[in-house]
């Protein structure tokens, strides 16, 4: 029984750290054929529509990812009824986004003048009203079939990408592509939803059910909106504020550090199983390997960053002399894997701790401040203001952690760790 559970759970995670090496390297590959055909200009425009959508879609999907694979493992005899009722609930937030498009243009010329890209790409995120069945999926340790649809659907979609870039058709034709990688990963799950014996048929509505999962997600909601905000909010002011241009050059730079961001949380992931069982066991255990780990991702943030530098030599001969302002944004920029990957440990002991809404409180503060600087320093520094506003925020995030009582401890651990994994190292070494 011990060997079946554990070849299930290692072949799930398998498939799963598969399917991000696999869009890794089509991303990586297929994004640089694109921007470069695009030109800064065109690319820019492309990561401000995809970026500003994004960021509709998190406000209006309630948080309900997180949650609704917990009920679904918590509550299997409500699969009928808990599937029904989230999948209603991104309806309704589904809906609510082209009306968020329309209102928001009355406001804004940049968001009037590519109107009708926004609603083709929002044309996608309809499809995702059954995103509902990536959870069904998870908590049915079946993820190979999550895995397996986005696999597909990439290979299919980034075919379609590099001709679309080598006849260079218009914009709205790429955007189109991108909702249909999302139609083509929901019917995949459909697909296999039904072989594994599921019926849409059978799923229900149940109105108390509804109210429990938006009572019940907000904490998970905030988050998701937060950790998006951070992400794409510059992207889509620089957009606004210098022009499509100037943000083709950020978007190279952010694509191409944000190709390791993944990394952190796949080790920090590991991890997580001896953390517990250590808070199990003993306190100063749960430290020590706390310590262990943060120290680990300190050096590992070096090598990452390192590697950005290195990177940053490639982009004229890989992107074209166009983009060779990206240069040094990719440098400056590869500063903010220090804070993801020591903040990925902190993640696991939010969690281990049960201060998930600590987390997420701060990080609305972050998302805050992140807009707050963003507003002033791209004005004033253009998108080298977008980098200092992202380290800013990422830095008074971490000073907040300091002040606070229930987190100065960690927030230490997380300063000193490698200098004492350092010491640790040298006195046990045999001389």
């Amino acid at each position: 029984m011990f060997h079946d559970g554990f070849r299930r759970y290692g072949t799930n995670t398998i498939w799963l750290v598969a399917e991000k090496f696999i869009r890794l390297i089509f991303g990586f590959l297929v994004g640089i054929y694109v921007a470069k055909r695009l030109e800064p200009e065109n690319y820019g425009l492309y990561n401000y529509v995809i970026s500003f959508a994004a960021l509709l879609a998190v406000f209006t999907s309630f948080g309900l990812e997180s949650l609704l694979g917990r009920e679904l493992v918590r509550h299997p005899d409500r699969q009928s009824e808990l599937l029904g009722s989230a999948a209603f609930l991104r309806l309704c937030g589904v809906l609510v986004m082209p009306l968020l498009v329309i209102l928001i243009a009355m406001f804004n010329p940049k968001v009037e003048s590519t109107r009708l890209l926004l609603l083709v790409i929002i044309s996608g995120y309809g499809f995702q009203v059954f995103q509902v069945f990536e959870s069904w999926f998870q908590a049915s340790v079946l993820g190979k079939y999550v895995a397996l649809s986005q696999i597909l659907a990439l290979i299919a979609v980034s075919l379609c990408r590099l001709y679309l870039a080598w006849a260079l058709l218009p914009l709205w034709c790429f955007l189109a592509a991108e909702a249909a990688y999302m139609g083509l990963c929901v019917l995949g799950y459909g697909i296999f939803y039904r072989r594994c014996g599921g019926r849409i048929t059978a799923w229900r509505i149940h109105a108390g059910t509804c109210f429990r999962l938006l009572s019940e997600s907000w904490p998970y909601w905030i988050g998701g909106v937060a950790v998006l905000v951070y992400m794409r909010i510059d992207q889509v002011m620089i957009g606004s504020m210098i022009g499509d241009a100037a943000n083709g050059y950020y978007s190279v730079a952010v694509r191409l550090a944000e190709i390791f961001y993944f990394i952190p949380s796949v080790v920090c992931a590991s991890f997580l199983p001896a953390l517990m069982r250590a808070r199990d066991v003993s306190e100063q255990w749960f430290r020590n390997r706390l310590e262990y780990l943060f120290g680990i991702m300190f050096y590992f943030s070096l090598l990452l960053i390192g590697a950005c530098w290195a990177m940053s030599f490639l982009i004229p001969p890989l992107y074209g002399e166009a983009y060779r302002e990206a240069v040094p944004l990719l440098r400056f920029y590869s500063v903010t894997l220090w804070f993801v990957c020591t903040g990925a440990p902190l993640s696991l002991w939010y969690l281990v701790e049960n201060r998930q809404r600590l987390a997420a409180g701060l990080a609305i503060l972050g998302a805050v401040f992140n807009v707050a600087f963003n507003l002033v320093l791209i004005r004033c520094y253009g998108t080298y203001g977008a980098v200092v506003a992202t380290l800013a925020s990422y830095a008074l995030c971490y000073c907040c952690c300091l002040l606070l009582p229930s987190t100065r401890a960690v927030a230490l651990l997380r300063l000193t760790a490698p200098f004492t994994c350092l010491q640790t190292l040298r006195n046990n070494t045999p001389t």
